[in-house]
């Protein structure tokens, strides 16, 4: 199993902290981001962990360095184009041979969640696992994609990302167990009509077309992506 944290974005919403701090690298609870997400991953036994890297760089990589101080190992890989998601993943294909744990650089949860993660993948050999919430707002739900899920939890549908007029339902969040299927549902992923982008939950669709089992796994209290300045206040 490989971690990966996606942190190359600019954050442009948090603008003017991200013009001088990476987001991943913002305080929530009195501590850095990616630090919580670094030892949550040590903790559920993830130890070889690859970090997405652009915007401020050195200041991720100055931070970190090569893990040991956290007890796992860490490679960098810069992306090349800041362009979402679903570009960070096709540039970190070549250096991924296992399943991986997907977390986006600016998820802040209850970590201790990830082992909850590693056991429904464990339960559902070549499974993948997504973070989802039942019962969300409307609000949240444009801020993330929708999901619908079977009685026996298996997702059935991924609705997009930022969807500007869903109604309250089951939100999907930036925390993923994919195997190495996914990249070939990226190159089968088609632009999206709204943003003409390429979509991570419409790569999931993909997923879920082709017959791969998709599961969602239900995280315990507060999640949420960091998106505007408010959000580190919480």
């Amino acid at each position: 199993m490989t971690g990966v944290i996606l942190a190359a974005g600019r954050g442009e919403r948090l603008s003017p902290l991200t013009n001088v701090c990476p987001k991943s690298l913002l305080c929530v609870d009195g501590e850095p981001i990616m630090l919580c997400q670094l030892k949550a991953m040590s903790e559920a036994g993830v130890n070889d962990v690859l970090v997405v890297v652009g915007h401020l760089k050195e200041q991720i990589i100055a931070a970190f360095q090569d893990g040991s101080s956290l007890g796992i190992k860490i490679r960098y890989v810069e992306q090349q184009e800041i362009t979402g998601i679903v570009r960070a993943l096709q540039e970190i294909e070549p250096y991924i041979e296992t399943p991986f744990l997907l977390l986006l650089g600016d998820i802040v949860c209850d970590f201790r969640s990830l082992s909850s993660f590693l056991d429904k993948w464990r339960s559902h050999s070549g499974a993948s696992v997504i973070a989802v919430k039942r019962d969300q707002e409307a609000e949240e739900l444009a801020r993330n994609y929708r999901v619908e899920l079977n009685p026996g939890g298996r997702v059935v549908h991924a609705q997009g990302e930022h969807l500007r007029y869903a109604n309250r339902g089951c939100c999907g969040y930036g925390i993923y167990l994919f195997d190495l299927a996914i990249f070939d549902a990226i190159r089968c992923t088609p632009r999206t009509a709204i943003h003409n982008e390429y979509e991570l939950s419409e790569a999931i669709e993909v997923l879920i077309r082709w017959g791969y089992p998709v599961f969602g796994e239900e995280i315990p209290g507060r999640i949420l992506n960091v998106t505007v300045p408010e959000d580190l206040r919480l």
